[in-house]
């Protein structure tokens, strides 16, 4: 399940950071909202996302054998998991127009990230995670992708609702993320004609 969101994840950012200077000329010559362009390579990763999760979630109900009311809280957790990519593809799109540099530097560090991210284990399961608390800590909530991974993990695998905590902390990450990504864009925007 966490392999799922975290290549919706790494996909959309991949897919949005060029995606202004490979379309420059539309950029230049036309004027309409500009976070259009990767708003909709976000999009499009997300219906891939949907699929793939349509298709784990049958399995799940299928393997458990139960259907709950927590699955219901899949949506929400959905939503918010939009709302985080969206917010970094639009920075890191706008910061790639400007820089040039940020997709290869990107697509570097996700490679680590993703030996950090709990994909396929609780982070309580990792061997010698449990000894160190505060490793546990630093790779369950620092690491912003980890929360909306042990959420939907928990929906469909478990069929229990992630705790209180846990729905606070992806609702502030998703809404920060699109927030701070907007602003950003608008910040670089008026700049794009020139840059591109």
């Amino acid at each position: 399940m966490g392999l799922i969101v975290w290549v919706f994840f790494s996909q959309a950012l991949l897919a949005a950071a060029p995606s202004l200077v490979q379309n420059a000329a539309l950029v230049r010559k036309v004027r309409f909202p500009r976070e259009a362009i990767p708003a909709s390579v976000a999009t499009v990763q997300l219906v891939t996302f949907v699929v793939m999760l349509l298709i784990a979630t049958a399995v799940a109900l299928v393997v458990r054998d139960t259907l709950g009311p927590a699955l219901l809280l899949l949506v929400p957790i959905v939503a918010l998991l939009f709302c985080f990519v969206l917010g970094l593809s639009l920075a890191v799109s706008v910061l790639h127009a400007h820089f040039r540099d940020v997709e290869p530097v990107l697509g570097a560090a996700l490679l680590p990230w993703f030996f950090v991210t709990p994909i396929f284990l609780r982070v309580d399961d990792l061997p010698g995670v449990t000894e160190r608390g505060w490793l546990a800590a630093l790779l369950q909530w620092g690491n912003p992708i980890a929360p909306f991974v042990d959420a939907v993990r928990q929906v469909l695998y478990a069929g229990v609702a992630p705790g209180a905590g846990h729905l606070l902390y992806i609702a502030a990450a998703g809404l920060i993320a699109l927030s701070g990504g907007i602003a950003l864009f608008r910040r670089f925007e008026r700049d794009l004609a020139v840059t591109l």
